[in-house]
C-alpha cells in the first residue's frame, strides 16, 4: 500500500488543474463561491439535475475547515483526497477478496487508466462518487465475511452507499455488483442483500429530503431522466448502433486503446479458461454500459468511470506472471502519459480568451462547449447550441457592428458542431467528418479575416467579421 500511495502522489499531485476545465466544473465553482452553511439549499437548488447533494455538502465542509483556501483549491483538492482514498480501499477490497499480489497488480493498473486520472486532477465529482462505492463494497465484503459483526458492516456499508446516491443517483447501477458479491461469497445470505438495499435507499431519502427540504427540489431529482438517455427516435438499428457506438468509444477513451486491448483479451482468455459467466460479466459491466447511454457535459464518459474497477479486476485475474504485468504496465503508461503532459499545458478554453482579454469592445460569437470564459468577463456572447439559431445570431453580429463593437467568431463557433474541445483534447462525437458546421450560411454573408491566432496551437483562431458592404 505504501508503494501505491507514493506512486499515486507523484503521479498526481504535481499535475493537479486548479481551476475549471470542463463543461459542468464551472457551474460548481460557480455555486461553490456562493456556499455556506445559511444559504446551502437555496444555493444548489439552483444546480443543474440532479443535484449532487453530498459532492456540494463536502464543498461546504471543507470551505467552513479550510477558509484560508480558495474555492477554486478545495475543489480540486476532493478529487484528489478521494482519489486517493479509493485506490486505498479498492486494494484492502481485492486483497480481502483475492490476495495481496493481485490486489497490487489490480490497483496499480487502476493509476494507468487515463480517466482515473483525470478525474483525480481536475474539478469534478466523480472521485467523491468511486470512492463512496468502493468503500461500501469494502463493508458489504466484510459483512458477508464477518457474521459476529455484520450488522456494524452492514451498516456502514448502507451508509456509504447512500453517499454515493446522495452524490450521484445513477449510483443505483451498482446493486448487481453487490448480488454478484454475495453469491460469491455468502450465496444463502440473499437477505442481506435486501436488507442491505433496503437501508441503503432509505438512508438516501431520508437525508437527501433534509438536506434539499424542498418536496419539489426532491421530487426532480429522483425523478426518471429518460430524456438524457441515448435517443431511439430514428428506429431500432440506429437505436443499437449509438449504445454500441457509446459502450466502444467511452471504453476506448476511459481505459486508453490499449486498455481496450488489454481488457479484451483478458475476457476472451477468461471465457476460454471457463472462469467467467455471464452473470458475473453482466455484474461488473452492467453500471459502466448503462451510465455510457446517459447525455451529459464535460469530459465525455466520465459517468462511467466505474469501468476502471472491473478492468483493474479482470485484469488481475489474467497477467499474473511478472513479464505479462511489466509489459501491460509500460503499455497503459504510454498512453497515459500524452494525458499527463497535456495538463501542464494551458488547456484551449483558456488560450481562446487570452487571444482577446485586452481587445476592446468585442461581441463574441462561440459555441456551447467554448463560452464559459467570455460570459464570466461580461463580454456580449451569442453561442451556437444544438438549434443553431442563425436568425438571431445574424441580429447579434448587425447589432453588435452598429454599436462599434469589434465582432469575432472563435474557431469552435466556426466548426460547431464539429472540432469541439473537452478539456485539452477533441470530443470523439465532434470528430466525425460528416457533421456540417452549422454557422456556414451565416458566413457567406459576411467578409471574414483572420484576427488572431494561437501561435502555438493553430486550430485555435478568431476571424473578425466584416460587413460585405464595407471597403
Amino acid at each position: 500500500m505504501i508503494i501505491l500511495v507514493l506512486v499515486y502522489l507523484l503521479s498526481h499531485l504535481f499535475f493537479l488543474q486548479p481551476f475549471p476545465v470542463f463543461y459542468d466544473s464551472f457551474e460548481y465553482v460557480q455555486l461553490a463561491e456562493k456556499l455556506n452553511l445559511s444559504n446551502f439549499r437555496q444555493t444548489i437548488a439552483s444546480s443543474h439535475q440532479p443535484i449532487h447533494t453530498f459532492y456540494f455538502l463536502t464543498i461546504t465542509f471543507l470551505k467552513t475547515l479550510l477558509p484560508f483556501f480558495s474555492t477554486e483549491k478545495i475543489l480540486v483538492s476532493i478529487p484528489f483526497l478521494f482519489g486517493l482514498l479509493t485506490l486505498i480501499f479498492w486494494y484492502l477490497f481485492l486483497k480481502n477478496f483475492l490476495d495481496s499480489q493481485k490486489a497490487f497488480f489490480a490497483s496499480l493498473s487502476l493509476l494507468l487508466f487515463p480517466y482515473f486520472f483525470l478525474t483525480n486532477t481536475n474539478i469534478l465529482y466523480e472521485s467523491e462518487l468511486l470512492f463512496f462505492q468502493v468503500i461500501s463494497l469494502f463493508y458489504y465484503a466484510k459483512a458477508l465475511q464477518s457474521p459476529q459483526k455484520q450488522r456494524l458492516f452492514l451498516f456502514l456499508s448502507s451508509l456509504f452507499f447512500s453517499f454515493s446516491l446522495l452524490v450521484f443517483p445513477g449510483s443505483l447501477f451498482w446493486l448487481p455488483l453487490f448480488f454478484w458479491l454475495t453469491q460469491q461469497i455468502a450465496s444463502k445470505s440473499k437477505k442481506i442483500f435486501f436488507f442491505f438495499s433496503l437501508q441503503a435507499l432509505f438512508f438516501t431519502f431520508t437525508l437527501d429530503f433534509l438536506l434539499l427540504s424542498s418536496p419539489q427540489t426532491f421530487i426532480l431529482k429522483y425523478q426518471p431522466h429518460l430524456s438524457d438517455f441515448t435517443s431511439s427516435n430514428q428506429g431500432i438499428l440506429v437505436f443499437g448502433y449509438r449504445l454500441l457506438r457509446n459502450i466502444f468509444l467511452q471504453t476506448l477513451i476511459i481505459l486508453s486503446p490499449l486498455g481496450l486491448l488489454l481488457l479484451t483479451i483478458s475476457l476472451a482468455s477468461l471465457l476460454r479458461q471457463k472462469k467467467l459467466n455471464v452473470f458475473t460479466f453482466v455484474s461488473w459491466f452492467f453500471p459502466a454500459f448503462c451510465l455510457m447511454q446517459f447525455w451529459h457535459s464535460g469530459l465525455w464518459g466520465r459517468l462511467s468511470l466505474t469501468l476502471v474497477l472491473p478492468a483493474s479486476f479482470f485484469f488481475s485475474q489474467t497477467f499474473t506472471t511478472p513479464f505479462t504485468k511489466i509489459l501491460s504496465s509500460i503499455s497503459l503508461l504510454l498512453f497515459l502519459l500524452p494525458q499527463t503532459f497535456s495538463q501542464t499545458k494551458t488547456p484551449p478554453i483558456y488560450r481562446y480568451f487570452n487571444l482577446i482579454k485586452d481587445i476592446p469592445n468585442p461581441a463574441i460569437i462561440t459555441s456551447d462547449p467554448n463560452r464559459f470564459l467570455y460570459q464570466k468577463n461580461n463580454l456580449p456572447v451569442f453561442v451556437f447550441g444544438p438549434d443553431c439559431n442563425l436568425a438571431s445570431a445574424e441580429e447579434f453580429i448587425k447589432s453588435n457592428l452598429q454599436k462599434g463593437n469589434t465582432v469575432l467568431i472563435d474557431s469552435s463557433g466556426i466548426n460547431y458542431p464539429r472540432l469541439q474541445f473537452d478539456g485539452h483534447f477533441y470530443h470523439p462525437l465532434s470528430l466525425h467528418p460528416r457533421l456540417p458546421p452549422c454557422s456556414q450560411p451565416l458566413l457567406q454573408k459576411f467578409n471574414q479575416e483572420i484576427f488572431k491566432k494561437d501561435p502555438s496551437f493553430p486550430q485555435i483562431y478568431f476571424s473578425k467579421l466584416i460587413p460585405k458592404n464595407c471597403p
